[in-house]
């Protein structure tokens, strides 16, 4: 594990966070693009890893995002790489077993009857996700195994013209790259 310390509008968000996911079932990250949001996910699940028994699910839209989460995984956690596992058809592996998996929904569609259920789900890029294809059939899916469980969207983009907030109240929001001197807490009105 590489040895790092958060910045602290990080670390911040990642309080509020665990704040918010002990008490609402929906969360929504924003954080703008190169905010760390990967990197403070990342940090979240170590915590609760060593913490708890829980399971995680990680669902992306593409490969790349994968590589990327599986990379500060295994770099910046001391989860064993044997609790990591992938499903994605385009990395040729469709494993769905450990305690953290990271998947493309569209590989994961065709898995999720071998998936045990997930205590947190995080929908990356949760601006593209609609609830009506592929990401509402395994949400739905996965609450009925698990109704409990957290679903944690992240997303640089909150907002979709002509529909507005995407989901849930905001509740936390990053400082911009070039303003990270203070995170932004919007009011819950």
């Amino acid at each position: 594990m590489e040895n790092f310390e958060l910045r602290q509008y990080q670390k911040e968000a990642l309080d509020k966070l665990d704040q918010e996911l002990k008490i609402k079932q929906n969360v929504l990250f924003v954080a703008a693009t190169g905010a760390g949001k990967t990197v403070t996910i990342c940090r979240m699940i170590n915590t609760y890893y060593k913490e708890t028994d829980r399971r995680f699910l990680i669902l992306v839209n593409k490969q790349e995002l994968i590589m990327q989460f599986h990379a500060d995984l295994m770099r910046k956690t001391s989860i064993p790489e044997r609790e990591l596992t992938i499903c994605c058809a385009g990395l040729k592996s469709k494993y769905v077993d450990g305690r953290v998996t990271i998947a493309t929904v569209q590989s994961f569609v065709g898995m999720m009857d071998n998936y045990p259920g997930a205590d947190l789900v995080i929908l990356d890029e949760v601006h593209g996700v609609t609830v009506d294809g592929e990401y509402g059939k395994v949400l739905d899916y996965l609450k009925s195994k698990k109704p409990y469980m957290r679903i944690l969207g992240c997303t640089a983009t909150p907002y979709r013209l002509g529909h507005g907030l995407i989901y849930g109240c905001l509740l936390y929001t990053s400082p911009s790259p070039r303003d990270r001197t203070r995170p932004r807490m919007p009011s819950s009105a």
